[in-house]
């Protein structure tokens, strides 16, 4: 089946990265921002966001990410990012990925290379920057882009249209099932679950390129 795939889907944040110092700068920028706009503590903050998240994901059946759990309490999404770009530094914490470009410039000789991620649009060009990969993508849709928020299937139906390639012809790639596996599987996408940068080697074999 893979022999049809003609658009390899990568999230981006944990999948072509992984990074316990920027995961911290992401979530005390959600406690500061929540804290901030609440009026609350720190402690406060963390604990509205959880029970927000918890309540989300009772009435969804799955966990919400971090952006739904922020539009859930009521936040703007372009002030919040703003806010959350300006102080989050993925150019101090992340470093070039030669093995990854390496495995990304083979993939492109072959496919048409696309992210489709939960990011803004200067976050996801400053974190493939850094990453040193930022050239290789033929299209990058942020939420800011389509206006959805993952895991809405809807997404991955408008990146197919965008790029002009079926559903079917188009392998998604991503570190959460949940998240960026099943939507797409849900619009007839194949899939391929990679936890990190590490695994994803395995699009060599996956793929016949070895």
């Amino acid at each position: 089946m893979t022999r049809s795939i003609r658009a390899l889907i990568f999230d981006m944040d944990g999948t072509l990265y992984q990074s316990e110092a920027l995961d911290r700068q992401y979530a005390d920028a959600v406690v500061g921002y929540v804290a901030e706009q609440r009026g609350v503590s720190p402690e406060t903050a963390v604990e509205l966001f959880r029970a927000k998240r918890a309540e989300i994901e009772s009435r969804l059946g799955r966990k919400p990410t971090t952006t739904g759990t922020m539009v859930g309490l009521g936040f703007n999404l372009d002030q919040w990012i703003a806010w959350r770009d300006a102080r989050v530094r993925p150019e101090d914490l992340l470093r070039r990925d030669a093995a990854l470009r390496s495995l990304l410039e083979d993939l492109k000789r072959r496919f048409m290379l696309v992210v489709v991620t939960n990011n803004s649009i200067q976050m996801a060009h400053r974190t493939l920057g850094a990453i040193g990969i930022d050239n290789l993508f033929d299209h990058t849709f942020t939420v800011q882009d389509i206006g959805l928020i993952k895991p809405d299937p809807e997404i991955y139906r408008r990146v197919a249209k965008a790029i002009g390639v079926s559903p079917g012809q188009c392998l998604s790639i991503g570190d959460r099932p949940h998240v960026d596996l099943e939507p797409a599987a849900a619009i007839g996408m194949q899939t391929f679950h990679a936890a990190g940068p590490e695994n994803l080697g395995r699009l060599r074999a996956l793929l016949a390129l070895t």
